[in-house]
C-alpha cells in the first residue's frame, strides 16, 4: 500500500503490480484509491484479453470515462477536441456517443488521455486508470505501446496514472525489458500474506460479525489458505451462512459449523480450480489424490522429493483405509506425471517440484482439510 501511496505522490510515476494469481493485486488497487482519495481518483477500471490491441483498450477507457460522467461532453471545446482523435459524434454527458478511434502514435494517446481526463485543479488530484489481467495480452505491441504511452504520459506530465496488474513472477514478465522504464515505473512485488496476516483478517470477520472461533480453528483456516486471503474470505462467507442456518447463538463455533463450512467453502471455490484438480486426480486411478496432497503439504513452497515422501507416508497412515504406495520409483513416477502438458506441478531441477499456479495448492489444502486430513504444520508467530 505505501509503494502505491508513493506512486501516487510521484509525478510522472505509474505502478506496475505483479504477483501471483490470486494474491489480491486488483483489490489493493481499488482499496488505494479509496484510502488515498485525497490525492487520486479512479477513473476506469479495463481488464485484458490474449489479442487486445492499443485501439481496443483505449476505446474501453473511452467508454469507462464517458459512461462515468468524468468527461463534460456539453463543453464545446471537448467536443472540438475528440473531433481530431476520430470520435464522430458525441450526444450527451453519458454514452449516445459513436467512435472510430484513431490513435497511432504515444504522442497521440497521451494527448487524447489529458483531452478526456483534465487536470483537476482545483482538488489538485491525479487520475487512475486500472488495467487488468496485463499478462494475458500475447500482442507484444499492446505492450510495447503502453509502456512506451506511460513515458511519454510522464514527459507530456500528463495528470493521469496508470496502475497495471498482472499475474508475473517478475516484472519482466510483465513489460519485457525497455531502456530508461525504470524511471517511469514503481514496481510493486505482491506477494502471498503472512500467516499472521490470514489470522487477523479471520479475528476482523469474526469481530464483525460477532462470532467465536477457536484458536486451532483460525489456525487450520490460515494453514488453508497459504497466505491467500480469499481463501480465509471463502471459508469465513461460508462459516456466516452456517451459522444462520445453525441458529447460532453466540457460542464458540460447533465442529459442525466448522466441518460445514470447509465443505461448503470447496464446493464454492472458482470452477478452474475444481476442474484442474480433478483432472489432476483422475488419471485412470485415484492414487494421485495423496501424492497431490503431500505436494501441498508444508511450509515450503517448492519441495524436494524426499520430503513429499515422507509427507506422503503421514498421509497415508492417517488414511489407513485406503491402500499407499509402497514403491520409491512408483511415488516418483506419480510426481512426474502430475509435472506433464497441463497438470499442476512442475520440477525446478532434479528431484524438486513446485506447483505452477500457488493459489491451486491452496485450494488443495482445503480439499485435504475437508477429507479429514490437516495439511499445514506452518508457524504463527511471523
Amino acid at each position: 500500500m505505501l509503494k502505491l501511496r508513493d506512486c501516487f505522490e510521484t509525478d510522472g510515476a505509474h505502478a506496475f503490480v505483479w504477483g501471483a494469481r490470486g494474491v489480491g493485486k486488483t483489490s489493493l488497487v481499488h482499496t488505494a484509491c479509496s484510502e488515498f482519495d485525497e490525492t487520486v481518483r479512479l477513473a476506469a477500471a479495463i481488464g485484458c484479453q490474449k489479442n487486445s490491441t492499443h485501439h481496443d483498450l483505449l476505446k474501453d477507457i473511452w467508454r469507462r470515462v464517458s459512461n462515468s460522467g468524468h468527461v463534460h461532453l456539453s463543453d464545446p471545446k471537448i467536443r472540438g477536441k475528440l473531433n481530431l482523435f476520430g470520435i464522430a459524434s458525441v450526444e450527451g454527458e453519458k454514452g449516445g456517443f459513436r467512435e472510430q478511434l484513431q490513435i497511432d502514435t504515444v504522442n497521440h494517446g497521451s494527448d487524447f488521455l489529458n483531452t478526456i481526463l483534465p487536470p483537476d485543479h482545483a482538488d489538485g488530484k491525479q487520475w487512475v486508470i486500472i488495467i487488468d489481467e496485463f499478462d494475458q495480452l500475447k500482442n507484444t505491441e499492446t505492450i510495447d505501446f503502453f509502456t512506451a504511452l506511460s513515458k511519454q504520459m510522464s514527459v507530456d506530465k500528463v495528470k493521469v496514472k496508470f496502475a497495471f496488474c498482472g499475474v508475473a513472477s517478475n516484472l519482466n514478465d510483465l513489460i519485457g525489458s525497455h531502456e530508461s522504464v525504470e524511471r517511469y515505473i514503481r514496481a510493486v512485488d505482491l506477494r502471498p500474506l503472512r500467516s499472521g496476516d490470514i489470522m487477523d483478517i479471520v479475528d476482523k470477520i469474526s469481530y464483525e460479525f460477532v462470532i467465536k472461533l477457536s484458536k486451532g480453528q483460525q489456525t487450520r483456516i490460515a494453514q488453508i489458505s497459504c497466505g491467500y486471503p480469499h481463501f480465509a474470505h471463502l471459508i469465513m462467507s461460508e462459516m456466516i451462512k452456517q451459522c444462520f442456518d445453525f441458529k447460532y447463538r453466540k457460542e464458540e463455533i460447533t465442529a459442525d459449523i466448522y466441518k460445514a463450512s470447509i465443505q461448503r467453502a470447496a464446493k464454492g471455490a472458482a470452477t478452474r480450480l475444481q476442474t484442474a484438480y480433478e483432472t489432476a486426480t483422475r488419471q485412470g486411478t485415484d492414487r494421485y489424490i495423496e501424492v497431490l496432497w503431500a505436494a501441498a503439504d508444508g511450509q515450503l513452497l517448492i519441495k524436494q522429493f524426499k520430503n513429499i515422501r515422507e509427507d506422503y507416508k503421514r498421509i497415508m497412515e492417517a488414511r489407513s483405509d485406503r491402500e499407499g504406495i509402497d514403491e520409491e520409483q512408483l511415488l516418483r513416477n506419480q510426481l512426474n506425471a502430475l509435472c506433464k502438458d497441463d497438470a499442476p506441478l512442475h520440477r525446478r531441477k532434479v528431484g524438486w517440484y513446485e506447483f505452477d499456479d500457488p493459489m491451486f495448492r491452496s485450494y488443495v489444502r482445503l480439499v485435504a482439510h475437508e477429507n479429514g486430513v490437516e495439511l499445514g504444520d506452518e508457524s504463527f508467530k511471523d
